[in-house]
């Protein structure tokens, strides 16, 4: 039988076999000092975070700006911020839409004021005109038709009144298409009547207006359906520069319902 062959492996220098075992060690160490920052990281964000949920970091004050009409204590429920809440979880956009919610209110800035103070800043609606309301009562609605507040009967404010439009009050709530021809023919009118409260009626032809109550009877203004609103408001305003108000026997009617050829009538009919 033939011995087999012991095949001989060249020995390895000590100088490369020291190398290899040091380049192990660089591994091993580079490997425990990223878990060391990883670790150190860690703890730095965990006690930054426990220092952002410590009491020296709450809500201590909330601050209201610009509820005029809304009030700031009313603004200040609806915002929810409790007292001792973290400022760091504190929800901005969950605060602003809930004040925003409030009738007046038109917009809300929410903003954290280190170290505890919890500010609100709202930008309210301007009313535009009283709305009658199905139950008899008189609302307050900007021009957007939003219903911002109940108005004392006995005492309506100096702008323009709507009827007709079958209102159910409840504030905060918008009113439905029927009342923006209505809602635009009162922002169109101080420009021809400056200073004069007039009272908008909705019929099933469009609207009618009455002007001004004068001894005799009232002044009528048929304005028709609100196509061309602008230009029949425009047609009123030159029959008032021109004295008609003044000369017109009540009671009267003015009919802008072709404002290029508007009508005048002293018979009431």
């Amino acid at each position: 039988m033939t011995s087999p062959v012991k095949e001989h492996l060249p020995a390895v220098d000590p100088r490369l076999r020291a190398r290899r075992r040091e380049i192990r060690r660089e591994t091993g160490r580079r490997r425990l000092r990223r878990v060391q920052v990883g670790l150190g990281t860690v703890a730095v964000g965990a006690v930054g975070w426990g220092c952002c949920l410590s009491p020296l970091l709450d809500v201590d004050r909330v601050q209201v700006q610009g509820a005029e009409m809304s009030g700031a204590d009313v603004v200040e429920k609806a915002a929810g911020i409790d007292r001792g809440e973290a400022m760091v979880t504190l929800k901005l956009s969950r605060v602003a839409a809930a004040v925003e919610a409030l009738p007046w209110v038109a917009t809300a800035t929410v903003t954290r004021h280190w170290p505890g103070t919890g500010s609100v800043e709202v930008s309210e609606r301007r009313p535009l005109a009283v709305v009658a309301g199905t139950d008899g009562s008189w609302v307050l609605v900007d021009g957007d038709g939003r219903q911002l507040a109940f108005a004392d009967d006995g005492v309506l404010p100096d702008l323009a009144r709507i009827v007709g439009l079958d209102v159910e009050p409840q504030l905060g709530t918008t009113l439905g298409e029927k009342a923006g021809a209505a809602l635009e023919l009162a922002r169109l009118l101080p420009t021809a009547l400056p200073g004069v409260v007039a009272q908008v009626a909705a019929t099933d032809g469009g609207f009618e207006m009455t002007l001004a109550q004068r001894a005799g009877g009232a002044t009528l203004v048929r304005f028709g359906d609100s196509a061309r609103l602008a230009d029949k408001v425009d047609a009123l305003t030159a029959l008032v520069d021109a004295g008609v108000l003044a000369t017109l026997p009540p009671p009267s009617v003015i009919d802008v319902r072709v404002p290029d050829a508007p009508v005048l009538t002293g018979t009431g009919g």
